[in-house]
């Protein structure tokens, strides 16, 4: 994926998205955060369309499924990032259509590594 492309990033806590938009910059790719569901449909809306996204489920409670199903309505493969411990986040995140689930704390090259792969699926 180097050499352009978008993630898209639905992170609710701002530092997160910082820190996550810096690690993917380096696989030379924009980072594009959405926090709510009305910035979800506007990056979903916009001509070029993410690759993947990186969702984390923390801060969003329920809303985050919404998220996950307009990700999947709009063919766009995607990987939650849950809390080592939610396992009930886990399993609703394969139902809704993610690729995989990671368990906080992530290993950033896994991650980036990850990444790479859906994008050039």
């Amino acid at each position: 994926m180097a050499n352009g492309g978008r993630i898209l990033l639905v992170v609710h806590q701002p530092g997160n998205a910082k820190v996550l938009g810096q690690a993917v910059t380096e696989i030379g790719v924009t980072a594009v955060t959405a926090a709510s569901e009305s910035a979800l449909e506007h990056c979903l809306a916009e001509p070029e369309s993410p690759r993947a996204a990186l969702v984390d489920v923390s801060g969003f409670g329920a809303q985050v499924w919404s998220l996950c199903s307009l990700l999947h309505d709009h063919d766009i493969p995607f990987v939650v990032m849950s809390p080592g411990r939610d396992q009930e986040a886990s399993n609703r995140s394969v139902e809704y259509g993610a690729s995989t689930v990671l368990q906080k704390p992530i290993a950033k090259d896994a991650l980036l590594n990850l990444l790479k792969s859906l994008s050039s699926r």
